[in-house]
C-alpha cells in the first residue's frame, strides 16, 4: 500500500514494514533496537485493514505482508483450577492464551489466530507443528481442537 511520504506540516512518514517472520523494517533497515522494537508493538493498532502504529497522538502507517504477529512456540499448561490453557509465544516477546475459538486455516494450511489485542498472529511452521500434536480429526476429516470440553473446528 503506497502512503503519503510527508505530513502536510512537511514532516517525513517513514516506510514502516512487518515482513512475514514478524520482522519490522523502517525506511528498509531491520529494528533492533530492542525499545523501539517494543514501541512498535505496543503502539500497532488497525483500521479495517490497514495497520498503523500510534504514538502521542501520531499515526503512521505500517505494512504488514502477513500478519502483524508471528507464534514462534507453543506449550499446554493445566491450571490448579483444572483448565487447559494453549500459551503462545510471539515474536514480539509477549505470551497470550490461545483463544481456540479464533484459529482458523487461511491460504492452504497456514494457521492463524486472533490475540486480545484485536490483531492476528500466523503460526510459524514450529508452532503449527506443535500445534499438529492438539488437533484431532472427525469422521468428516475436519480437524478440530478440544480444550475443556469443547470443540473448535478449523
Amino acid at each position: 500500500m503506497a502512503h503519503d511520504t510527508h505530513t502536510p506540516g512537511g514532516y517525513r512518514i517513514p516506510d514502516i514494514f512487518i515482513a512475514r517472520d514478524g520482522v519490522w523494517f523502517c525506511d528498509g533497515r531491520e529494528v533492533v533496537h530492542e525499545k523501539i522494537f517494543r514501541l512498535f508493538n505496543d503502539s500497532l493498532h488497525r483500521d479495517g485493514g490497514d495497520y498503523y502504529i500510534e504514538v502521542s497522538g501520531q499515526r503512521c502507517p505500517v505494512r504488514v505482508e502477513r500478519a502483524p504477529f508471528v507464534v514462534r512456540n507453543l506449550y499446554p499448561e493445566n491450571t490448579d483450577l483444572g483448565r487447559d490453557l494453549i500459551w503462545l509465544v510471539l515474536n514480539s516477546g509477549w505470551a497470550e492464551a490461545l483463544r481456540p475459538e479464533t484459529l482458523r486455516r487461511e491460504t492452504g494450511d497456514e494457521l492463524f489466530c486472533t490475540l486480545e489485542n484485536g490483531l492476528d498472529a500466523a503460526l510459524n511452521r514450529h508452532a503449527a507443528a506443535q500445534l499438529w500434536q492438539f488437533l484431532e480429526q472427525d469422521e468428516s476429516g475436519a480437524f478440530f481442537i478440544s480444550l475443556n470440553g469443547i470443540k473448535y473446528s478449523l
